[in-house]
C-alpha cells in the first residue's frame, strides 16, 4: 500500500501593496500515515503576561521518527514534551516573495516525507547473522 498525502495551499490576498501576507497549508487527506505532520512547540515564545495563554510556534514538518514520537494532541507541559503535531499551519510573511519561497520549501519537505515513508516499507536483505 503506497503512502500518500494531499495538501491544500491557501493564500491571503495577492495585492502586492500590503505589509503582510499569510499562507495556510492543510493536509486534507492521508493514506498510510497520519495527517498531523506540522510540528508545533508549546510555550516557545517569551513568557506571557499573567493570565495569558502560552504561545505555540510552528517548528517544522515532522520526519518519520517524529510521527512516532511526537503526539498529535496539545501537550500537558507538566507531563509531556512541549511538542505536538497538527494537520494545519498558518504562516505570516512580509512579502509575497518570502511566501512563495516558503511554499516551495513546504512542498519539497512534504514530498520528501512521503518518499521517506514509502521507502521505509521496502526491506532489502543486507546481512544474515547466525548466533551460537
Amino acid at each position: 500500500m503506497a503512502i500518500s498525502l494531499t495538501a491544500q495551499y491557501d493564500r491571503s490576498t495577492s495585492d502586492r501593496s500590503l505589509y503582510g501576507y499569510s499562507l495556510k497549508v492543510t493536509i486534507t487527506a492521508a493514506s498510510g500515515m497520519p495527517k498531523e505532520v506540522f510540528v508545533f512547540q508549546r510555550g516557545a515564545a517569551p513568557a506571557p503576561a499573567p493570565g495569558e495563554p502560552l504561545q505555540d510556534n510552528y517548528v517544522c514538518i515532522a520526519d518519520p521518527v517524529d510521527l512516532d514520537e511526537i503526539p498529535a494532541t496539545a501537550p500537558d507541559l507538566a507531563q509531556e514534551i512541549p511538542y505536538y503535531r497538527l494537520s494545519q499551519v498558518t504562516l505570516a510573511f512580509r512579502d509575497l516573495i518570502e511566501l512563495e519561497e516558503c511554499e516551495g520549501f513546504l512542498q519539497g519537505d512534504l514530498s520528501t516525507l512521503v518518499k521517506s515513508m514509502n521507502a521505509m516499507l521496502v526491506f532489502t536483505p543486507q546481512e544474515i547473522v547466525t548466533y551460537a
